[in-house]
């Protein structure tokens, strides 16, 4: 089936794919050499370029992994690249770089991706195979670098195509074969369906470039012979096409920019956010093949008696994580991403003071904000006159916010350690969240007779184990996969991203 409203880039081929070497074995720890195509210089700069390769985060998806020691192993046409240990860190956001210099003659440059826990001294997981029914080695990822065009295959990868013709010619007719569910650069252990196993899952975040004439980062050969560009011309912010969305995004996730691209109707992914939204926000992490939810963080001051409405910083990587064991990139704006603000402190929030938060201080006063349609708005207030999730923004019924009230959540922490707190404000920013993207039809969500083990419901419902069930609330954090047999309900498979102009019901936790 021919991909419906694009054209893809041409450059990387299908054929020559296949033709790859076979994965190594996990002794081996590198990759076989890849030649292809003459002998030509690809780059001008005296038949040498550098590669480099950046680890952007690392995080443990795995309750084996809780305080790891991770260190990363880049191996670069057969040579070895070690990071510094990460000691007791099971989520790390320091970047690491590493280059060589390899030569300009040859297209492809192959690199291998490790990832050990050095406390046990085993490699991790990273599902690097993409052909799901062969996982040949689920510790390494075997990539394979095209300096031609800037983008890599085999065990990560953006997209697929077919040349058809002579596999050469680079004509803008491809066959859409699909896109990698862990999204670019993104390496996830939970690919190959093991999250209920102890096997060292963890994912992990990297980009590959090299040396360009201009700093927009465009291969040369990609700029001289398919673009026909000024290799040295920087077109950052270039739009050729008028669409809105700049040359380099459109290089780099394999979409024509010289072509009448509609972005505003594409949403490869479907997670509610179309390909102009994608570009708004993609300096925060966006990925138009993988499923992004975008939430703001604000909350309200101190009281005067010095109770906090604080959401910490372990919940947070919990409920991240429990997203990125099933491919959605969790995007919280806690002050990260600008738009998050500490709103004065109030006794008591009436639905009309929620309404004028939302719209002061989600919206800023401006009913065209570019967050509405992207961001989720979860606001953390002292004491909701009501209890309940959604709170009708006064504008139009959207139900794209919600609010936890730090108060009620306090008396919830029994006996109060800093633990119990945090499942008790995680398990109910997370179960809130639900409702807003689409969990609300099964009856063991928020069914009140399941709240005390004395009720009958309780027991019934004890497979669904999740945060959506109120027999769980305040104990855990996490969803459903419904594999737990009768009366579990997969609640990931009910999940719609999509949900900022969905009208959805009231509810009201015990």
């Amino acid at each position: 089936m021919k991909h419906s409203t694009t054209t893809k880039l041409a450059g990387l081929l299908i054929t020559l794919l296949f033709c790859l070497p076979a994965a190594p074995t996990l002794a081996s720890h590198t990759t076989t050499p890849v030649t292809g195509g003459p002998h030509t210089n690809y780059t001008p700069f005296a038949n040498e370029t550098t590669i480099t390769v950046t680890i952007t985060q690392i995080r443990s998806l795995d309750v084996i992994l809780r305080k790891p020691s991770f260190q990363v192993d880049v191996i670069i046409n057969g040579v070895h690249h070690e990071s510094p240990i990460y000691e007791n860190q099971p989520y790390v956001y320091t970047p690491w770089t590493t280059n060589m210099t390899v030569p300009s003659d040859n297209d492809w440059v192959n690199i291998t991706i490790a990832l050990k826990d050095t406390r046990s001294n085993k490699l991790c997981d990273l599902s690097g195979c993409h052909e799901q029914a062969n996982h040949y080695n689920d510790t390494v990822a075997n990539l394979y670098y095209s300096i031609k065009t800037g983008h890599w295959v085999g065990d990560d990868w953006a997209f697929y195509w077919d040349e058809g013709h002579n596999g050469t010619d680079y004509q803008p007719e491809h066959e859409w074969i699909g896109f990698d569910p862990s999204g670019y650069g993104r390496l996830n252990g939970c690919d190959d369906n093991s999250i209920n196993q102890l096997d060292r899952d963890a994912e992990l975040y990297f980009t590959i470039t090299q040396n360009t004439p201009a700093p927009d980062g465009i291969p040369y050969w990609l700029k001289t012979q398919i673009y026909h560009l000024d290799p040295a011309t920087d077109y950052t912010g270039y739009d050729p096409n008028n669409d809105g969305i700049p040359l380099t995004w459109d290089w780099k996730w394999g979409y024509d920019p010289f072509a009448n691209d509609s972005h505003a109707a594409l949403d490869e992914d479907y997670d509610g956010l179309n390909n102009t939204k994608e570009y708004r926000v993609s300096q925060w992490g966006s990925d138009p093949f993988k499923k992004d939810l975008y939430i703001e963080l604000d909350r309200m001051a101190d009281s005067p008696r010095g109770e906090q409405t604080l959401l910490a910083d372990e919940p947070k990587e919990l409920i991240r994580t429990c997203f990125a064991q099933h491919n959605i990139d969790f995007h919280l704006d806690d002050g990260s991403m600008g738009g998050s603000d500490i709103i004065p402190f109030q006794e008591s929030s009436s639905q009309r003071d929620l309404q004028n938060d939302y719209l002061h201080y989600f919206l800023h006063d401006n009913l065209s904000n570019y967050r509405r349609g992207i961001f989720h708005y979860g606001l953390m207030v002292y004491n909701a006159s009501y209890g309940g999730f959604n709170f009708f923004n006064g504008i139009l019924p959207y139900f794209d916010c919600f609010q936890v009230s730090s108060k009620r959540m306090n008396t919830k922490i029994f006996p109060k350690t800093a633990r119990k707190a945090v499942l008790v404000y995680g398990s109910a920013y997370m179960h809130e969240l639900g409702h807003n993207i689409g969990l609300d039809a099964f009856t063991g969500i928020d069914n009140p007779n399941t709240a005390m083990p004395w009720q009958r419901d309780w027991w019934k419902y004890r497979p669904y184990v999740s945060i959506m069930n109120y027999g769980y609330m305040y104990a855990m954090i996490g969803y459903s996969d419904g594999h737990r047999g009768k009366n579990d309900y997969n609640d990931w498979t009910h999940i719609d991203l999509g949900m900022f102009q969905k009208e959805m019901v009231w509810h009201h936790p015990p």
